[in-house]
């Protein structure tokens, strides 16, 4: 029932945790599919949804204030896919409070996670095990013991495509008027990610 047998991972974080981390997929059998920038995730996300992974990893480290945004769109995607941000800006609250997600707020807290096959932490994210004092943080039951919303329902609070920094400075777009970007907006993205590269 915990079986993970399929994964993403975003490596942008420090090299030594992430190559620790690919090296924990691979080692479990595990096939993965690695994206080194965020712009290369969301194409995934929106060309390859259908290709549901057991777990997502996200090094947060490195992503810009709005590439973060990323996190809340694999959630979105995935509703059922548990989700593991890693790297010194999980401690800021990134995930807090999302279902069937943890943070690795520490390099330490990772490597113990990484001590454990993969179907554990699997398991901790879709049963809800109490915190642990290694500092892998499970999703906290929200107040008064509420239940996750149910796959397909919008989660308030939650960024979204409507909700970033382009939305924002254009007055505001309804954020639950869609939940991802459209292919022309990626593409609009993506082209602006390679002129800023050249």
């Amino acid at each position: 029932m915990y079986d993970v047998r399929s994964a993403i991972h975003v490596r942008t974080g420090p090299a030594a945790l992430t190559v620790a981390v690919d090296e924990w997929l691979t080692g479990h059998g595990v096939a993965s599919r690695a994206f080194d920038d965020a712009y290369a995730a969301c194409a995934h996300l929106l060309l390859d949804f259908d290709l549901v992974p057991d777990l997502a990893l996200v090094a947060v480290d490195a992503l810009r204030p709005d590439e973060l945004e990323l996190v809340g769109f694999i959630r979105q995607t995935w509703p059922r896919t548990g989700i593991i941000v890693y790297g010194e800006l999980a401690g800021a609250g990134l995930a807090d409070g999302w279902p069937r997600t943890m943070s690795c707020r520490s390099p330490a807290a990772l490597r113990q996670l990484l001590a454990e096959p993969p179907t554990d932490a699997l398991r901790r994210l879709l049963v809800g095990d109490p915190p642990t004092e290694r500092s892998v943080l499970p999703r906290p039951v929200p107040a008064g013991g509420a239940q996750a919303p149910a796959a397909g329902v919008p989660m308030s609070g939650m960024p979204r495509a409507a909700d970033g920094p382009a939305a924002r400075a254009a007055g505001g777009a309804n954020p639950d008027s869609r939940a991802v970007l459209t292919a022309e907006e990626l593409a609009a993205l993506l082209d602006e990610g390679d002129a800023t590269r050249r």
